[in-house]
């Protein structure tokens, strides 16, 4: 991961632990507390979701929804992944 995926994730993952946190008021836990929590969700939700998707997340390429459905229906067992069939 480069410098600029990880900016972003920090920054996305901050903002949406604050709109989380403005959403649900009596669970928020104060701006910085919320950016904190944000910023550790979206570390996570980014490893789950490299670890289901592959490389995509990595590269950044792929991630529109046919390209999603078709990396979730793929047979574990098949080696020729790479090519679009």
């Amino acid at each position: 991961m480069d410098i600029t995926s990880l900016i972003v994730e920090a920054v996305s993952g901050a903002m949406g632990g604050n709109v989380a946190g403005a959403a649900m008021k009596e669970k928020s836990l104060g701006p910085v507390e919320n950016s904190l929590a944000g910023i550790v969700g979206g570390g996570i939700g980014h490893t789950i979701l490299q670890a289901v998707m592959g490389s995509a997340v990595a590269s950044g390429g792929g991630m529109d929804m046919p390209s999603i459905l078709r990396r979730w229906r793929r047979d574990p067992h098949d080696h020729d992944h790479d090519q679009d069939h």
